[in-house]
């Protein structure tokens, strides 16, 4: 699907940029670990994805890289990954509720 809007795309070409498979693109939205910028449920609607659901990715990736399972990451962000920022080469995520930041290497 041709996306409308140039700052997003859709699950096709996020997977292309992320390098995953569509399954697991879909476990990770139904997870709750990525959130698409358009997520209209049902069967047949596309999701939108943009440059942040890319952070939200490498984020996820790279703390399971580090031993912890989706439910692990679920359980320490419960409303989702956010919000998230780059500095220098890293993805900075601070727990809304809690004093917690969590730091992760971009490559």
């Amino acid at each position: 699907m041709a996306s409308t809007n140039s700052d997003t795309f859709g699950h096709k070409e996020f997977c292309r940029r992320t390098g995953a498979s569509s399954r697991r693109i879909i476990y990770l939205c139904e997870k709750g670990l990525i959130r698409p910028v358009v997520d209209p449920g049902g069967r047949g609607r596309h999701r939108q994805f943009n440059w942040y659901n890319e952070l939200e990715y490498l984020f996820v990736t790279r703390l399971e890289e580090a031993g912890l399972d989706a439910v692990s990451i679920k359980r320490m962000a419960p409303d989702g990954i956010g919000p998230m920022g780059v500095v220098g080469e890293q993805v900075v995520y601070l727990h809304p509720t809690k004093n917690v930041r969590v730091m992760v290497r971009l490559l």
